[in-house]
Formats: structure tokens, sequence, C-alpha cells
């Protein structure tokens, strides 16, 4: 948890400032309100520090709306720049959708959190679906234990279920990769 400390020596963590009366920001999502703080988020988003920058005009109205993630998204990502803390009950699918929040706005915090959160969570029933994610948030170290994980179910002879909706290239790959590893042991 990230602290401050204030003039008064008393410590702050920035956590406690989610919802704290002095926002300075509000994000429209579905014509609800989610109020922030500039630096928290341009301390976590380069794409949102650019927005508070003149001319822009997010700077001059202190306001932006997003359209095209959900109300829920958009303020549990908000949430994640102010706690770091990740719910372990979220569903895939909307683990994913804030993964594609965080690609968009460059949230590397929370990037590399769900990385590292489905990286352990990688089995042969959701391999193709993870991967798959990976590669549309182009989520580079989830991609390679991806195409690791498949390539050990290949020489295990595990059946991994719908593989046909993985990328061409991916496959072929692991393919190869695992036909070279048996080769050598031949």
């Amino acid at each position: 948890m990230e602290l401050l400390k204030s003039k008064s020596n008393a410590t702050i963590k920035v956590g406690d400032l989610w919802n704290d009366g002095f926002e300075d920001f509000t994000i429209v999502v579905d014509k609800k309100e989610i109020k922030v703080h500039k630096n928290i988020l341009a301390a976590h988003s380069p794409v949102f520090a650019a927005m508070f920058q003149p001319p822009m005009k997010e700077a001059i109205v202190n306001k932006v709306e997003i359209t095209d993630f959900s109300y829920d998204i958009v303020k549990m990502a908000m949430k994640l720049c102010y706690h770091q803390t990740y719910d372990e009950n979220i569903s895939f699918d909307e683990s994913f959708l804030l993964f594609k929040f965080a690609d968009k706005y460059n949230i590397a915090n929370i990037q590399e959190n769900l990385e590292t959160y489905w990286s352990g969570k990688i089995t042969v029933s959701n391999l193709c679906e993870i991967t798959n994610c990976a590669a549309a948030v182009n989520a580079l170290k989830l991609q390679k234990q991806c195409f690791d994980y498949l390539v050990n179910c290949l020489k295990m002879k595990y059946l991994v279920p719908k593989m046909e909706l993985l990328d061409k290239e991916f496959i072929i790959k692991a393919f190869t990769k695992f036909s070279y590893q048996t080769s050598e042991t031949l």
C-alpha cells in the first residue's frame, strides 16, 4: 500500500483518498459519475496524464465520458489505482474487460497484476481462453506462459479443449517447438 506523509507527519494511505470529497476530475460512464483525483490517475496512466494537459478538452472541463466500458469495469479500475488490491472473486469476463481497459489507458500496475494473477490460473480447460485474452491485450509474459503450458500439454498428450480458437501461428509455433523437443529426445 502506498503511503504519504502529511505536513503534520500523519501517515495517509493513498487508498484513503478514494471518495474523500476532494476529487478534482469526473469520469462519466453510463450516465453515472466516478469522482477521482487527477494526480492519482496521472501517476498510473500516461493516457490520463496527457488528457489533463491543456489544450485538451478534458483538462478544461475536468471531465471525460467513457463509452466503451461499463460503469462497473471503470469503477473497478479506478479503485485499483487507489487501493492496489485485486478482488480474486472477479469473473474471467470481468477481468478480461478490466485488462482491456488497463491496456487502452496504459495502466501498467493493473496490467501486471492481472498478468500475474492469470499466470497462476492457467489450466488445460481455460488455456485457450487465457491465451486469446493475453493476445488481445498484448500481455507478452502471459502469452509466453500460455505457450509454454501448451507445449507441455502436447508433451503430456493432454487434450486441450477449444484449440481451434487459437491463433494459427501460435499453434504452429507450439507444435514446432514440441516437435523439435521431441526429436531431440529420440
